[in-house]
């Protein structure tokens, strides 16, 4: 079978484990972002690559962590009081 390397000229091209090292996530977490269309994969065959730029982007980001809060809205508070 033969291997095909990703093009170089276009940007600096990372793979999977790469982009999860770099967000401090295992590979399935990179795959979410993937899914979630917060992450932008490029595939090349079989092989899937990232662009550094693009995973630097969502790692810039503050991470979102818990459930949504639930409850009372500023302005729902305001109406009750």
């Amino acid at each position: 079978m033969k291997r095909v390397g990703l093009p170089a000229p276009v940007g600096n091209w990372i793979t999977v484990e790469e982009a999860a090292k770099k967000l401090g996530m295992s590979t399935g977490g990179v795959h979410t972002l993937v899914r979630r269309k917060q992450l932008k994969r490029y595939r090349f065959g079989k092989a899937s690559a990232f662009l550094d730029a693009d995973v630097a982007r969502v790692a810039s980001k503050p991470p979102t962590t818990g459930r949504p809060r639930k409850g009372f809205s500023p302005r729902t508070a305001a109406q009750a009081g």
